[in-house]
């Protein structure tokens, strides 16, 4: 529905026009104002969608209150309809700002009509202008977070086209690979790492047949960062698609695993010493029954060290989350929600702060608060005692960083959550 004001400080003018345009265009609802003055309050007390006024009223003629409209209310549509036809009034009217402007001359049907489809036409070009300008700045915010993300992710990230040229890559996705971000860009996998291509082109004609992502997948090659030594990768690739639902490109997301590939090689050999022992173990016990005792207890012993490899190999990946700038949840990864014990769809919209112990959270808002855009983007490594719901509390290490827009605003929070317990756990593994 369209709220039209309509001026005119003549009523014998101002009803039929009202009336007129009511009983053609139901979408049009029609207020009425009998001078200037009267237009500037209604406007001030409610929202109307246009405006149509006529030139020659006394106090305030019809230019004086464009120009009162455009001061206050910006691109407000505002159609001058007056039977005054003078060129000069319409140049004067159009250099003000005047989305239109109709001579009130003619067959009344016909005129009428004229009105309501420049008035339509007015709305709609500024609902569209309006549209495209949140768009814009929608884009600019979320392209601002991308860029944020590429920047502070401790994964290597990358941004494929179908050709598998790289697009876009970040600095630790660069380093795994030994070449520089620009060295990169432009530049195909098969160009820069053969050894990947075969594994890389596979992948894309994949997810371009397909539509859908493949995660979790593991590559393995050389690369000229450590060139004559095979590396492991976990990665995901997901389609990034057009309007169409065309694929034309694909997110990468990659954690080089060789050290974690290398603990499971010694784990299964372990495993392999184990199990030896094992056996060796129960021909002495059918031997020598009297240390029957004694040999379960070293099998025993043994099992639980086995058990101790597997559960320190199995050590959580990170939770990451991006919150506004009050800490309320906009997006959470799936460790993220497991540390929190709460499915991920459901914490959207939730404050952070909620999961933080309660004696913590004044000093919460206080960490929050410290970050911004200028000179302290980032904090690093803060304490704090994570509550999830219908859990016991436990320690975690905060890394915040500051998601700004193109003007440098505060837009967002990103989040880096590292349980203390599982990040000292994975410590100890890997120095064994």
């Amino acid at each position: 529905m369209i709220r039209l004001l309509l001026v005119d400080d003549e009523p014998v003018l101002l009803i039929p026009t009202k009336t007129f345009l009511e009983k053609d265009n139901a979408e049009i609802s029609c207020d009425t104002a009998n001078s200037a003055r009267e237009a500037l309050d209604k406007l001030a007390a409610s929202p109307y969608d246009a405006v149509v006024s006529d030139y020659d009223m006394p106090e305030m003629d019809g230019i004086a209150l464009l120009q009162e409209v455009r001061r206050r209310y910006g691109t407000l549509p505002f159609i001058l309809f007056t039977g005054r036809g003078r060129e000069a009034v319409v140049i004067e009217a159009l250099n003000h700002g005047a989305d239109f402007y109709i001579q009130r001359s003619g067959e009344p049907q016909a005129l009428y009509a004229e009105l309501a489809s420049k008035i339509m036409h007015a709305v709609d070009r500024r609902q569209a202008r309006e549209a495209l300008r949140e768009s814009e700045k929608e884009a600019r915010a979320r392209i601002a977070e991308i860029e944020t993300i590429y920047a502070t992710a401790p994964v290597g990230l990358c941004l494929l086209g179908t050709d598998t040229r790289y697009l876009q890559v970040n600095e630790q996705f660069a380093e795994m690979d030994g070449f520089s971000i620009e060295e990169h860009i432009g530049k195909t996998v098969r160009e820069l790492i053969p050894d990947l291509a075969d594994a890389a082109e596979a992948l894309v004609k994949k997810v371009i047949e397909t539509g859908h992502p493949v995660l979790d997948i593991e590559i393995e090659g050389e690369t000229p960062a450590q060139p004559g030594r095979v590396r492991y990768w976990k990665e995901s690739w997901v389609p990034l698609k057009d309007d169409q639902g065309r694929v034309t490109a694909i997110n990468i997301v990659t954690e080089e695993i060789t050290e974690r590939k290398r603990a499971e090689d010694e784990l299964r050999e372990t495993i392999l010493e184990l199990q030896t022992t094992v056996e060796e173990l129960k021909v002495a016990e059918e031997e020598v029954r009297s240390q029957n005792e004694e040999l379960m207890a070293v099998r025993e012993e043994l099992d639980a060290e086995h058990q101790r490899y597997v559960d320190l190999f199995e050590c959580a990946p990170f939770g990451y989350m991006v919150t506004d700038t009050n800490g309320i949840i906009r997006e959470i990864n799936r460790e993220g929600a497991r540390q929190l014990n709460v499915n991920g769809e459901n914490l959207v919209g939730k404050p952070l702060v909620i999961f933080i112990a309660k004696d913590e959270r004044m000093a919460f808002h206080t960490l929050i608060g410290q970050v911004n855009c200028g000179g302290a983007k980032e904090v690093r490594d803060r304490r704090v005692t994570l509550q999830p719901r219908e859990d016991s509390p436990f320690l975690i290490s905060l890394d915040i960083g500051a998601v700004c827009d193109a003007g440098n605003t505060l837009v967002g929070l990103r989040w880096l959550i590292r349980k203390i317990t599982a990040q000292n756990q994975a410590k100890c593994f890997f120095q064994e």
